[in-house]
């Protein structure tokens, strides 16, 4: 039973020291307008789908994370929305966005 007990603790203090720090992508990405775009290095075009049927604003916030989340994901840390609207098959939030990368 010790030998249980200690394998355990083991294991969450090795899980728990290991883990560094994250960042959030919604911290470091950011949505710009297309003039400011301009003084930045265009990443490429790509679009974002969210459907929650019980919340319209839940589906925007996750449609916008999604997209924050995808754009750090390729070495970007800014976006301009070219489309925003439904998706006409289920109703749900689709943005089409381009992706930036911009000097701090």
């Amino acid at each position: 039973m010790k030998l249980i007990i200690l394998s355990v603790f083991g294991l969450l203090m090795f899980t728990a020291c290991s883990d560094e720090p994250r960042v959030k992508a919604s911290d470091v990405v950011k949505e710009i307008s297309a003039s400011e775009a301009k003084k930045c290095t265009y990443i490429g075009q790509d679009e974002v789908f969210a459907s929650l049927f019980w919340s319209a604003q839940g589906e925007r916030n996750l449609a916008e994370e999604s997209l924050r989340f995808d754009t750090y994901s390729k070495g970007g840390n800014a976006y301009v929305i070219t489309e925003d609207g439904k998706n006409p098959w289920n109703g749900g939030t689709e943005i089409k966005y381009n992706a930036y990368k911009c000097k701090d």
